[in-house]
């Protein structure tokens, strides 16, 4: 009887916005007589007004908005923060993809949400938390294609919930909802799947068994994105041993500088001056085998005395 008494105040104020009328019975404004200005009271008629976002000047106090058949993208939480008295949110034929977590958090009153008609594939977890009140959520004719699990219970406490029409792919990410589907909520028997191929047309309920549900068979999309995930490490870990091989090498390679082998040695000549000598060090070896032989005069660059040769003995023989 609840059920029935929302939807034919749907259709009042349907024909009231069709036929242009400015009041009801109880005298209370109309959808003819709302605007989507600072002047609308608790009604805001915001419907094909080209809106890319949710207004923000409109009265705090406002209990439905209507911004159906707008280029509405993207909804956030501080979109309705403000509104905190709504009970009526009507969202369809706009261009939403997806649900964030809290979007409508806050509104403790709504009991009416139409997201119908978008381009809805995500549903992030909490997106439709803390709302006490909801009665019908609407997500007809939108791009669901695997049903969140996590939010399953508070779907299934939520009294009308429209999700057909949706491409739902009846594969292995379906599975956990499977398993836990009874039967009893009504929306359960609105999934019929649109893929793989020979599930199409199926009832996920009726006729689709848990083991039907697999991703055995080959997706193109599924197998380019494994194929370039496995090329783009394999590349990565290239480039890393890559990298350390040429800091190895370079290491290696680089020249080591050379000791100055350059001797500067002091000496004196016959008359007492002072001598300097500019040469390289060689060793003992090499200076022993000189074709010259050492100086006998003089002090050989490794400063060793070097005893000069006997005289000759008189009347020996040479």
């Amino acid at each position: 009887m609840f059920n029935m008494g929302r939807r034919i105040l749907v259709l009042l104020l349907i024909i009231q916005k069709a036929t242009g009328q400015t009041t009801t019975s109880t005298g209370a404004p109309t959808v003819a007589s709302a605007n989507c200005d600072i002047t609308c009271m608790s009604h805001c008629d915001c419907s094909s007004k080209g809106l890319s976002s949710v207004p923000q000047y409109l009265p705090t106090f406002i209990s439905s908005l209507l911004l159906d058949n707008n280029a509405i993208t993207t909804l956030n939480q501080s979109d309705f923060s403000r509104y905190s008295r709504l009970n009526w949110i009507i969202l369809n034929h706009n261009h939403l993809t997806s649900l964030q977590a809290d979007t409508f958090a806050g509104l403790i009153n709504l009991w009416y949400l139409d997201l119908g008609n978008n381009y809805i594939h995500i549903i992030e977890v909490d997106a439709f938390l803390n709302l006490p009140s909801l009665q019908e959520l609407i997500l007809s004719h939108n791009s669901l294609h695997v049903f969140p699990l996590t939010v399953y219970d508070i779907f299934a406490n939520i009294p009308t919930i429209d999700i057909s029409n949706n491409p739902w792919q009846c594969d292995c990410r379906m599975l956990p909802f499977k398993q836990d589907m009874t039967g009893v909520p009504a929306f359960e028997k609105q999934i019929r799947c649109a893929g793989p191929a020979n599930l199409a047309g199926k009832s996920l309920l009726y006729s689709v068994d848990a083991e039907d549900l697999n991703c055995s068979s080959f997706s193109l999309p599924v197998f380019l994105s494994s194929f370039l995930g496995v090329i783009g490490g394999i590349l990565l870990t290239l480039s890393v041993f890559l990298i350390i091989w040429c800091r190895n090498k370079t290491s290696k390679t680089s020249p080591v500088p050379a000791p100055d082998t350059h001797v500067t040695s002091g000496d004196r000549d016959q008359t007492g001056h002072d001598v300097t000598e500019t040469g390289t060090a060689e060793s003992d070896d090499v200076e022993r085998g000189s074709a010259h032989g050492p100086d006998p005069y003089g002090l050989d660059l490794g400063y060793r005395i070097v005893r000069p040769p006997l005289p000759p003995i008189p009347g020996a023989e040479p």
